[in-house]
C-alpha cells in the first residue's frame, strides 16, 4: 500500500480529540480544554506554547466523528469537570477553544428581532467615548461599499428635520470639509433652488461674503460681472484719480487685481504707493 493510499484512508476515518493544557503562564492551577481534529494539518499544542508559554500538552479522549453535536458536549463535560476540580479554566468561551459560539435557532430568532428604542440609547451610551481603530474603520468602510447602503425614505426626512436650524458656517475648518467633500459633485437644480429657498427662509443664517464673491455670484445670474468704482489716493490722503473698478487700475499699473484687494478690504494699508478705497 503507497503513501498517498495510507493517507487516504486516515482522512476518511473522522476522529476529534479532547486535549489538555495544563501550567499556562507558568501556573499548574492554570488549564485549557481544547478540540482537534485528524483533518487539521498542524496540531494545536505550538500555538497554545506561544501564548501560554512552557505547557504541558496531552490528549485525554477522543470520538469518532467531526460533527459539533458529538465532540462539543464531550468538551463541555470536561471544562464543567475540571472547573469542578478547582482547576481556573482559562478557555475565552463556555464551550471552550477561541471558535464561534453555536445558537440554537431560538437565539437566532431573539436576535433576528428588532430592538428597542432603549435597547438602542443603552447600546450608544456603552460605546460612547471609545475610540475605533484604524483597521475597523478600514473594515466599515469596505462593508458599506459592498453593501451600497441607502436609506429609506422615511430615514432620510428624520435626518433632514434634526438638522433643520442647523448652522455650521461659523465653523471655518467644518465649511471647508464639507467644500472638499462636494468637490466634483454635481448638483441638480432642483437641490440648487431648495438650498436657496433654505437660506431665504431662515433668519439665523449671516453670511458675509467678500466684494469678489457678490461679483462672481452678479456674474452667474447676469452674465455681467458687477462694477465697483475705486478711488486712489497719496499717502497724504489727496485724491489722484477714480477709477470704474479694481481691474481697469491693476491693468494701467500691469498688476494683478487682487494686489489691489488687500488694501480695499483693510487689510493693508497702501498698494503700488497708494492708498485705495471703494468709492462710497
Amino acid at each position: 500500500m503507497t503513501n498517498n493510499e495510507n493517507e487516504t484512508n486516515l482522512n476518511e476515518i473522522k476522529i476529534t480529540r479532547i486535549y489538555l493544557v495544563t501550567n499556562c503562564y507558568g501556573d499548574q492551577n492554570n488549564v485549557y480544554i481544547g478540540k482537534e481534529k485528524n483533518n487539521q494539518k498542524t496540531s494545536r499544542e505550538g500555538k497554545h506554547r506561544k501564548k501560554y508559554g512552557q505547557i504541558e500538552f496531552s490528549y485525554i479522549d477522543k470520538v469518532d466523528s467531526w460533527d459539533y453535536k458529538d465532540w462539543e458536549p464531550l468538551e463541555t463535560f470536561y471544562i464543567r469537570y475540571f472547573k469542578f476540580l478547582g482547576f481556573n479554566v482559562v478557555n475565552i468561551r463556555k464551550k471552550g477553544g477561541n471558535g464561534p459560539e453555536f445558537l440554537t435557532e431560538i437565539q437566532k430568532e431573539n436576535l433576528r428581532k428588532p430592538k428597542s428604542k432603549e435597547h438602542g440609547e443603552n447600546v450608544s451610551k456603552a460605546l460612547k467615548g471609545r475610540k475605533k481603530s484604524e483597521r475597523h474603520c478600514i473594515n466599515i468602510s469596505k462593508g458599506k461599499k459592498a453593501q451600497h447602503l441607502k436609506y429609506s425614505e422615511e430615514h432620510c426626512l428624520k435626518i433632514s428635520e434634526g438638522k433643520k436650524g442647523h448652522i455650521c458656517f461659523d465653523n471655518k475648518e467644518r465649511g471647508n470639509k464639507i467644500s472638499i467633500a462636494l468637490t466634483g459633485i454635481i448638483i441638480s437644480e432642483e437641490t440648487k433652488e431648495k438650498i436657496r429657498k433654505s437660506m431665504l427662509n431662515n433668519p439665523k443664517l449671516k453670511i458675509l461674503r467678500s466684494v469678489e464673491a457678490k461679483n462672481k455670484m452678479s456674474a452667474t445670474k447676469t452674465g455681467k460681472p458687477k462694477s465697483i468704482p475705486i478711488v486712489q489716493y497719496t499717502l497724504e490722503n489727496e485724491f489722484v484719480k477714480e477709477w470704474n473698478n479694481q481691474k481697469e487700475a491693476a491693468n494701467f499699473y500691469k498688476i494683478n487685481p487682487t494686489t489691489l484687494s488687500g488694501c480695499l478690504r483693510g487689510k493693508q494699508k497702501t498698494s503700488c504707493g497708494f492708498k485705495w478705497k471703494f468709492k462710497l
